[in-house]
């Protein structure tokens, strides 16, 4: 049995406004991840009915908050909680916390609702994207990404993923939670460097946006977290079983579909 979800993370102003043009039907209540009491406060007050379900996207750094919000979930008596962490050697993942400050994070946040949801009777899956394929876009910050993907890992293939391929696992642990529940699901489609970047240039006329090496190479030196993400994108790296995922959802998208349907920089 299904009921209202609580979503948190999932909006930024631009996010927001989107929601509210294409999905009128959805409630969108403000609220700090720092007060995940407040959260269900003002969620309970808009709602229907008691929040049955959470969908939780927590800051990358903040492990209290991730930890809150699973606390308050128990005490409003949340049937199933989904959490999106990352994947850190597919099956693996459970003992393999790494060295990348954010993954270990995600890790112990991990632990933790597995702890508290056993004790509490909460059903939960844990998502574990990859990459996104977001992040490699036009704008500095994209130039800075391809960079260092092409620095650290030459032809290694990277596993990442759109971001909307998870909205579609997320509604999927809601709409079959009897099948879900319990499960942990990494989620990726393979690429290498020299891939994306001749699927890059078809559609959108361009090549993929680059900067200089070195500005790469001073920020993975300079940026712990980003530098050991890196070499741990090298060795070991992640590993996501691509096959059974698109078995499951077979429109499960790869780079040139996502540049089609989800972005703006294919030419129409």
């Amino acid at each position: 049995m299904s009921g209202v979800v609580l979503i948190t993370g999932a909006t930024g102003k631009r996010g927001g406004s989107r929601i509210r043009v294409r999905y009128p039907k959805v409630k969108l209540v403000k609220g700090s991840m720092s007060d995940a009491s407040g959260i269900f406060s003002n969620a309970m007050n808009v709602a229907s009915q008691p929040i049955w379900g959470v969908f939780s996207v927590p800051h990358d750094a903040e492990e209290q908050q991730g930890k809150t919000l699973i606390d308050a979930a128990i005490k409003n008596n949340v049937q199933i909680f989904v959490y999106t962490s990352v994947d850190r050697g597919g099956d693996d993942s459970l003992s393999q916390p790494t060295e990348v400050p954010h993954f270990i994070v995600k890790h112990n946040i991990e632990k933790y609702l597995l702890e508290k949801s056993k004790a509490a009777g909460m059903d939960w899956v844990i998502l574990r994207p990859t990459c996104f394929f977001d992040n490699f876009v036009p704008g500095f910050a994209g130039k800075l990404t391809n960079t260092c993907w092409k620095v650290a890992l030459k032809d290694k293939p990277l596993q990442l993923i759109a971001v909307s391929d998870i909205g579609f696992f997320g509604a999927q642990a809601f709409l079959k939670p009897e099948e879900y529940k319990g499960r942990f699901i990494s989620l990726a489609e393979d690429i290498t460097f020299e891939e994306m970047a001749r699927v890059y240039d078809a559609p959108t006329g361009h090549d993929l946006p680059l900067t200089y090496g070195v500005f790469a190479r001073c920020l993975m030196w300079m940026a712990n977290d980003i530098g050991s993400m890196y070499r741990w994108f090298k060795q070991p790296g992640f590993n996501a079983d691509i096959e059974t995922l698109k078995k499951i959802h077979p429109r499960f998208k790869d780079f040139g579909a996502w540049l089609e349907e989800d972005t703006e920089y294919a030419q129409k």
